[in-house]
Order: C-alpha cells, then structure tokens, then sequence
C-alpha cells in the first residue's frame, strides 16, 4: 500500500497491473496508479533499460541530483545522454486514463503486446512479457551493456559527490 519514501517524502506505490499498448499507442493505467503519479508525470528508458514513469516530484529529485554536478563531469554528461536525453516530461492520461507512449520509446523498448506495470515505490516500471521473464531469469545478463553503461555513469557521479561532499 501507500507508504511515506523517505529520500522525496512522496507516498510510495506498489504492485503490478496487467496492460497493453493499443494501436494508437495508448498505454491504459489504472486509476490508482493514474491518482498516484498525477499530472504532469515523465516516461524515459530507465537504468534497467526498461520504460519506466515518474511522478513528477520523485523525477524531480532525479535530474536535480545529476544537474548539481560539474558540467563537465563525465558521469554527468554519460548519464544525461542515455537516461534524461530519452524523457519525455509533462505527460499526463486522457479522460480514459491512457498516454500515448511516444513513438520514440515504443520503437526503442519493442513495446507491444501484453505489458506489465509494476509500481516498485518511487516510480513504475513497464515491462514486456518477454523482458520481463528474461529479467527475472538472469537479471545480469538482461540489457547487460545498457546497464553497465548506466552503472559506470553512475560511479563517476557518486566519485563526484563523494570529491565535492555532495552526500
């Protein structure tokens, strides 16, 4: 249920819904995951490689934390290229609570067929049967070179923070 997240001090989220993408590219989201995220919320291909929504405060904290690093830290500049250069911000559902996936990221991530939104906390993930098993299998081996890409970034971020006492 709903929860207090320490680090935003926003209601925290769990739980997995079925879903799809529809032919126009309208992704339905339950009315408490719609109530939760609120307007205003971010879709971007997140750090597992995965579509993943933001409400729009815990986005907020997100990017705040890499734009108060050095510009040109190579951490920074690797992470915004792959993370914040693939989010689309202000989106917000239809009276029928669906959002149109931007084509961008549904050609990107293969999203068709059956989906699963899974409320993880701070954010949703949006998984494809297909991935979703392959993660499960060997979380390790799945979108391996993203996440190795995504991780190196963020080590030179926390060597950063760590230089400047940042955390």
């Amino acid at each position: 249920m709903e929860d207090q997240n320490r680090e935003t001090d926003f209601p925290t989220l769990f739980g997995p819904d079925d879903a799809a993408v529809d032919d126009k590219g309208r992704l339905a989201i339950s009315k408490t995951k719609r109530e939760w995220l609120g307007p205003n919320f971010t879709m971007l291909q997140c750090d597992l490689g995965i579509l993943a929504i933001y409400p729009r405060p815990v986005w907020e904290q997100l990017y705040r934390r890499i734009l108060r690093l050095k510009l040109n830290n190579r951490g920074r500049m690797l992470y915004e290229s792959q993370i914040l250069g693939s989010a689309h911000e202000n989106m917000n559902c239809d009276k029928e609570g669906r959002v149109v996936i931007p084509l961008s990221l549904r050609n990107k991530l293969n999203l068709g067929g059956p989906l699963q939104l899974r409320a993880v906390g701070s954010y949703i993930q949006v998984w494809t049967e297909r991935d979703y098993e392959a993660w499960m299998e060997n979380d390790e081996a799945f979108n391996a070179n993203w996440q190795q890409r995504v991780q190196k970034a963020l080590a030179l971020i926390e060597e950063e923070e760590r230089e400047r006492g940042l955390v």
